[in-house]
Order: structure tokens, then C-alpha cells, then sequence
């Protein structure tokens, strides 16, 4: 049987996207032969094929806007730097830099990185990332990268124009793949036609949970923040219903799993949030695998 784990954008909620993959892997022995993600999902798919569930968890359940960026962007609250004020009056072409490739370095070493790649059982991974200027969608397949390549590409795929600057590469000037798609979910069913298929996305499966009738705008960031929530979940949406016409064209089994709104912007790092997600992804894969 081949198995395929799909996992999507979601900024800082990759909390609640690893624990609900996490748990269908541990709890219900899940075994994916591919594993493909985009922006946060991106960052989750190595450590995942690798094992490395309870390194992830003791980094998501308290993660900072440290952990992603090398130059912040934003404040906890939500608010602008004066470092960000600062690029923007200057004309830089982005209010931060990403820093994430920390991260991946403490969940990833080279040495587990090179011996995976060398093995043939391994799960293919693949990341997505967007070029800026010819607006092609980059997918790249990580067994056949190098370390270094990795960890580029990983990056790029979670880097969000405007906050990061663009990831230059082979070319390439690369943005967030989220530009483009939510999730490879649909892509990967067609390249691969697998028996099995889990995906997992950082929203409601409702529009009605995402919408606010009391938002109102408070600093610079709020209308782009919510304009991005709306975008987002449309792309996702579309996602969604692909990965459902695919499965009923191929007759291929499809289990969904969707994440509630807890979290309270793309950067959000409050400790209670992030921890109270990371428990409602468990809770969520449960209600969905358990069907």
C-alpha cells in the first residue's frame, strides 16, 4: 500500500499540523512513502519522515518569533519593529529575515540528513516554493538535494513577501509556496496515485469559523493580516475539493483533517495558543482517523 502525508501552510500554527500528523503515525501507524508540505508544512516534512516527533513538539509547544526569524519583522503583539520601520523607510525589500534555518539544523544534522537521502526505503519529500519572477510553482524533491539545498529551498518555501526577503537559488527568486497552493495534496495523488492518503490543513473545513464580524483594524498590519486569512483560506479551499475530485477519479481513500481558529495571526507566539493547538491537532487527528 502507498501512502502519501500532505501538510499545509500555516505559519506558526505548524504546532497543530506536526502534532496531527505526528499522532497519525504514532497512534495509528500511518507510514507515509511520500510526505509533501508547503510553508510551515514545508518545515515539518523531513523531521517528520525522520521520527523526530518529540524533538518537534518541544520546540512547537513554545516556539518564538526567534525560532523564525534572524531579524523580527513584528513584535509579540502583533505590532512592527522599529528595526521593520526602520527597512521600510529605506526602501528594503522586505520589514525582516527569516531565521528558521536554526531550527532546522537543531532538528535536522547533516550526518541524519546525508543518511537518509542514501537510503532507498526512504519516504520521498517534497517542498514547494513560488519564483517570483516567472510566478512558476518550485517543487523540489529533498532526497535529491543536499544539505544545504534542503534547508535553502525549506526556507523559501515559508518565506512571506513582505516579512522575508526573497531566497535566491539556482535563479530562482523564491517567495512562500503559499503564493500559489495551500497544500501538494492534489499533485501528489495524481503523481503518485496512493492507496492512502492523509492531509492535513491549518484551518476550518467552514468559512464561518475563520469570519469575524467584530475584526476591526488597530496598526498598519491588521487589514494585511486579514486580508491574507481570507485569501488563504480560499486557495486552501480549492485545495480541499481538488484532493476530493482526484480521490473519486482514481478510487483512492482520502482522510482530510482540519485545524480550529486558535491561533490569532500568522505570527502569533503565545504560549497558551500555541500549546492549546498543538492538542487540538491530537484531538483532531483522533475524530478523523478514528471514522
Amino acid at each position: 500500500m502507498k501512502r502519501l502525508l500532505s501538510l499545509s501552510v500555516g505559519g506558526t500554527k505548524i504546532g497543530g499540523i506536526q502534532s496531527f500528523a505526528s499522532t497519525a503515525m504514532t497512534k495509528y501507524d500511518f507510514k507515509p512513502d511520500i510526505i509533501t508540505g508547503i510553508s510551515a508544512g514545508a518545515l515539518a516534512t523531513l523531521p517528520l519522515a525522520l521520527g523526530k516527533h518529540s524533538q518537534m513538539e518541544s520546540i512547537l509547544r513554545s516556539l518564538t518569533l526567534d525560532d523564525i526569524f534572524s531579524v523580527k519583522p513584528v513584535k509579540e503583539n502583533g505590532k512592527l519593529t522599529f528595526k521593520a520601520i526602520g527597512r521600510a523607510a529605506t526602501g528594503n525589500d522586505s520589514l525582516g529575515e527569516m531565521g528558521v534555518c536554526k531550527m532546522l539544523r537543531r532538528l535536522v544534522s547533516e550526518e541524519e540528513f546525508n543518511a537518509f537521502c542514501d537510503n532507498p526505503s526512504s519516504p520521498h519529500v517534497w517542498v514547494m516554493s513560488v519564483d517570483a519572477k516567472s510566478c512558476a510553482r518550485i517543487i523540489r524533491k529533498v532526497n535529491n538535494l543536499t544539505y544545504g539545498q534542503w534547508i535553502t529551498y525549506t526556507v523559501a518555501s515559508a518565506s512571506i513577501p513582505g516579512f522575508a526577503s526573497p531566497v535566491s537559488v539556482d535563479g530562482y527568486e523564491l517567495y512562500d509556496g503559499g503564493l500559489r497552493n495551500a497544500s501538494l495534496g492534489a499533485w501528489a495523488m495524481e503523481t503518485y496515485t496512493p492507496d492512502h492518503t492523509i492531509s492535513v490543513f491549518s484551518r476550518p473545513k467552514d468559512l464561518s469559523s475563520v469570519a469575524d464580524p467584530d475584526w476591526d483594524a488597530n496598526n498598519i498590519l491588521d487589514p494585511f493580516a486579514r486580508a491574507f486569512d481570507i485569501l488563504m483560506y480560499e486557495i486552501s479551499k480549492s485545495n480541499e475539493e481538488d484532493e476530493v475530485k482526484m480521490a473519486k477519479m482514481h478510487n483512492l481513500k482520502l482522510d482530510q483533517g482540519f485545524l480550529p481558529v486558535i491561533m490569532k495571526s500568522v505570527f502569533d507566539t503565545d504560549k497558551k495558543r500555541l500549546n492549546k493547538l498543538y492538542e487540538a491537532g491530537i484531538e483532531q487527528a483522533h475524530l478523523t482517523l478514528k471514522k
